[in-house]
């Protein structure tokens, strides 16, 4: 597997794990790639730019732009989540992550009112088998409902 630091088009910035062969939709998004670049270096996900050559550099400016993003998307009903996910095509992917989760965590996703972008249970059940920007999409699409 390869890691990319993508600028998302929501303006989320991501980290993305795609196969060796693989690349992001969009090429010019793309702010580091481990097979060009070498090892990501120690970053704060969120607020780094791209310097010269293979440097990446903190930008309080793009973390703003990283926090605004996530802000419009952060939290959605369930039943919104739920919705979204169908509309995508997204929602058996979902529900087979969730029903391999622990029972401890089916409980607890099944208990929930709002579903929030930046939440460890959604990570743990979901982030194994949808992207970050299929996620981001999620929380977007499901605004809409």
């Amino acid at each position: 597997m390869s890691l990319l630091l993508v600028d998302t088009p929501t303006g989320i910035q991501a980290l993305l794990n795609v196969h060796v062969s693989g690349g992001y939709f969009d090429p010019a998004r793309v702010v580091w790639d481990d097979r060009a670049d070498g090892a990501l270096p120690t970053i704060t996900l969120g607020g780094m730019v791209r310097a010269a050559g293979p440097v990446l550099n903190y930008s309080q400016a793009r973390m703003n732009i990283h926090l605004a993003a996530l802000a419009a998307v952060a939290t959605v009903s369930a039943k919104q989540f739920q919705r979204a996910l169908e509309s995508l095509g997204y929602l058996s992917t979902a529900q087979t992550a969730i029903d391999a989760g622990t029972t401890a965590q089916q409980i607890e996703w099944n208990s929930l009112d709002t579903v929030r972008r930046d939440s460890t249970l959604l990570a743990t059940l979901l982030g194994g088998v949808l992207t970050s920007p299929q996620l981001d999409a999620v929380f977007t699409a499901a605004k809409g409902f």
